[in-house]
């Protein structure tokens, strides 16, 4: 069993699942958001990534500088 630091909480990895409680996904989840000041949602995103070590591809520029992140910005919609 390995254990992987998330927001600075120990999760436990048996092999190929992590197992999580809700509680503490919502607590990886509140630290992220109010460390990097993220909205909940896009805290959700992060913590998921950095547990299961992929990569995020996205048009969300709230999240272009977090690490391991590819930003494609979204394209003019002819709008102001």
């Amino acid at each position: 069993m390995k254990v992987r630091i998330l927001a600075g909480l120990q999760l436990f990895d048996a092999g190929f699942r992590l197992f999580v409680t809700p509680t503490l996904a919502a607590v990886c989840c509140q630290k992220i958001s109010l460390q990097e000041k993220l909205a909940m949602a896009d805290a959700i995103i992060v913590a998921v990534s950095r547990a299961q070590n992929c990569n995020i591809i996205t048009s969300d520029a709230d999240l272009k500088d977090q690490p391991k992140v590819t930003y494609l910005p979204k394209k003019g919609r002819g709008g102001p």
